[in-house]
């Protein structure tokens, strides 16, 4: 068994390895990849013994440490058994569930530290803002921004430094605003979405393309925003070519109006109207855009019940809806109230009632209101024999210009 021409195995791992040369065996002695206690077995032998037992020699030339005490080998696999693979599974299966565990802890400590960190960002970030303390403001949002992209606080502050740069109103001017409000875009916030939109479209920033103006529009008008609802159905009924979707549009000022948007009543009802001009949901839209106290909306009502369209015609009505409109400001509405008092239509004729609103239309620019009291002037003049004018009448026609103010 200690000739050295024999063969030899060596357990590695747990398992049989080899057969290697006696030559072999003394260079692993020397390198240190075998010791004297471990178990070897010569080739065609069954049993293992310690390398100090089965080679003394060769331990003793090699100045290795000392034989120790023979082992009982019996038992031990030998160069033809193989350790169960179940066995070898279960140890693969610890020793990763090991390395899983001592990761996950790393990784625990990891989001710990994380956690503490943007807090602390957090804390600053208010506190500089609270405090006034402004010009640390970008280079913590920044940092922040960084690890929690939609931090509570992070967005909070970027949509009031955004306010601030629009002088918290809806200016819509400037760069600054939209930087602030791009990262709360990003993070979501339907209002930062909206406002950046208006402010792309408008052309007041070029931070973002127009198709990406458009894409937040409607991303805010998805998640709900009212006002992006209404804005998101104007730019569909607005849009040129084939780009226009009508239906769609109309879908979506529904839905502003049936929120109780006043102008997407009124828009919805013209629209409407343009469609069909017999459509009977315009009238009900029309009217509580009017009850809203849409300018607009009234004059349209009144002229709907002037010409029955739609509605009942009601000279009454047309009078009450038109004189409630001029009283809302509506410039236009002071030409037809003004025809109303000149023919007596839903009311007694006055026709210094409707000079006066002829002369309001024409100073707002209304060159039809102009025309239209010209030739009252001109009719009244030609009757003066059978009729006496009224001395708003007399006035003009002796001040010998329309729309020139009367001393």
């Amino acid at each position: 068994m200690n000739n050295s021409n024999s063969k030899w195995y060596y357990l590695h791992n747990g398992e049989p390895a080899g057969p290697i040369s006696h030559e072999t065996v003394q260079s692993k002695l020397i390198r240190g990849e075998l010791h004297s206690d471990d178990l070897v077995c010569a080739e065609g032998d069954e049993d293992w013994r310690s390398l100090g037992e089965s080679l003394p020699e060769l331990v003793a030339a090699t100045g290795k440490a000392p034989i120790l005490p023979p082992v009982s080998p019996r038992g031990l696999p030998t160069k033809r058994t193989k350790v169960p693979k179940s066995v070898l599974w279960v140890a693969v299966a610890l020793a990763l569930a090991s390395g899983a565990a001592y990761f996950w802890k790393q990784a625990n400590d990891r989001e710990k530290t994380r956690q503490i960190t943007i807090s602390n960002l957090e804390l600053q970030l208010r506190y500089a803002y609270q405090s006034g303390s402004k010009g640390s403001v970008p280079a913590l949002i920044k940092e922040l921004h960084a690890m929690a992209p939609k931090s509570e606080a992070l967005i909070s502050v970027c949509m009031q430094m955004a306010m601030d740069s629009l002088g918290r109103g809806l200016d819509y001017s400037g760069d600054d605003a939209a930087r602030y409000l791009v990262i709360a875009a990003n993070a979501g916030i339907s209002e930062a979405q909206y406002m950046l939109s208006r402010l792309v479209m408008s052309g007041k920033t070029h931070l973002e393309t127009p198709q990406q103006a458009l894409a937040r529009c409607q991303s805010a008008a998805e998640a709900g925003l009212l006002e992006a609802q209404f804005q998101w159905g104007l730019i569909l009924l607005r849009r040129d070519g084939e780009q226009s979707d009508p239906n769609e549009a109309v879908k979506w000022l529904k839905l502003a109006a049936g929120r109780g948007h006043t102008e997407a009543r009124y828009q919805l009802a013209t629209v409407l109207l343009k469609q069909n001009e017999e459509d009977a949901e315009a009238p009900k839209w029309l009217k509580e855009a009017a009850e809203d106290e849409h300018p607009d909306a009234k004059l349209m009502m009144g002229l709907l019940h002037l010409t029955g369209q739609n509605v009942v015609a009601d000279n009454s009505l047309a009078f009450h809806w038109i004189k409630s409109a001029v009283a809302a400001g509506c410039s236009e509405a002071t030409l037809h109230l003004g025809r109303l008092y000149e023919h007596g239509i839903g009311t007694t004729a006055n026709v210094d009632l409707a000079v006066e609103n002829y002369r309001k239309a024409g100073a707002a620019g209304i060159v039809e209101a102009s025309l239209a009291l010209d030739k009252l002037l001109a009719e009244s003049e030609s009757s003066t024999a059978e009729l006496r004018l009224p001395d708003s009448v007399t006035t003009y026609l002796r001040h010998g210009e329309i729309g020139s103010p009367v001393q």
